[in-house]
């Protein structure tokens, strides 16, 4: 079986997919193997099989989607009869898949473009031609590079993963409303109780849980981590050494400068 045969499988059935998976979890539960008394909840960014180089602009886009239907257009007809029948086959059913992709990749443009937030359409003012769903996204070594944010529920009683989804999000702020969310749709209830990292663990997701009566358990950043230091930067100049100062309405540096205000 060959992964296109897999793909299309997986995308025709997703319905189908989705319920077998509740039943199945249903089952589990039936038997106790599934408590939702305590739930675990992270994240971890899956790297795409997209490069950098593949992300493009909605002009360049527009022009190699153009291209790739000419080039399907050329082709002539892929039933026709020939000594090369089954080549011809596989050319054509790649030309349209890459034309499949670029449309793809227009319409991703399209909901970059419509995002209320004006850094993130800077940022990600671009999308892959080849994997038009990955976003840039930071890694654990520090780098960045295009990737899935995938985020896993596990219920901690046998280690039981009990919710799973796919996020554009390049962090985890927001996702754990709409993850719990999908546990209640698959085993018909919220979790008594639900552990996560810092990422996490903002003010909107406290209340939410509150209001739905979840026990949150959430690691909070410090202060201290928060105003260390980047790369090329002296420790005398961390965030904590900048005085406010309320009459002026602005920060006076280590070394006596100003630094005003630029926005909120």
């Amino acid at each position: 079986m060959n992964h296109h045969s897999l793909s299309d499988f997986r995308v025709e059935h997703q319905a189908a997919l989705d319920e077998l998976f509740a039943q199945v979890l249903g089952v589990l539960s039936a038997d106790g193997l599934i408590t939702l008394e305590r739930v675990m909840h992270d994240g971890t960014k899956v790297k795409a099989q997209a490069s950098g180089r593949s992300f493009r602009r909605e002009a360049t886009l527009r022009e190699h989607l153009e291209r790739a239907r000419e080039r399907v257009r050329s082709m002539g007809d892929p039933r026709d009869e020939g000594p090369n029948r089954r080549r011809a086959k596989a050319q054509e059913r790649a030309a349209r898949e890459r034309v499949e992709r670029l449309e793809q990749a227009l319409e991703e443009m399209q909901k970059v473009q419509g995002t209320p937030s004006a850094k993130l359409r800077r940022k990600q003012g671009r999308v892959s031609e080849s994997d038009p769903q990955a976003r840039f996204m930071k890694q654990s070594d520090g780098g960045t590079a295009p990737s899935h944010n995938v985020q896993i529920s596990t219920d901690a009683a046998h280690s039981l993963i009990v919710g799973v989804s796919v996020t554009q999000s390049a962090n985890d702020e927001g996702q754990l409303p709409g993850a719990l969310e999908e546990v209640k749709q698959n085993l018909g209830r919220l979790p008594r109780q639900v552990v996560v990292d810092a990422g996490f663990t903002t003010r909107e997701t406290i209340v939410g849980m509150a209001e739905g009566e979840v026990e949150l358990i959430g690691a909070t950043v410090e202060l201290e981590k928060r105003s260390r230091p980047g790369p090329g930067v002296d420790p005398a100049f961390r965030a904590s050494a900048f005085r406010y100062e309320p009459e002026g309405d602005v920060y006076r540096c280590p070394n006596g400068k100003e630094l005003g205000r630029r926005g909120t």
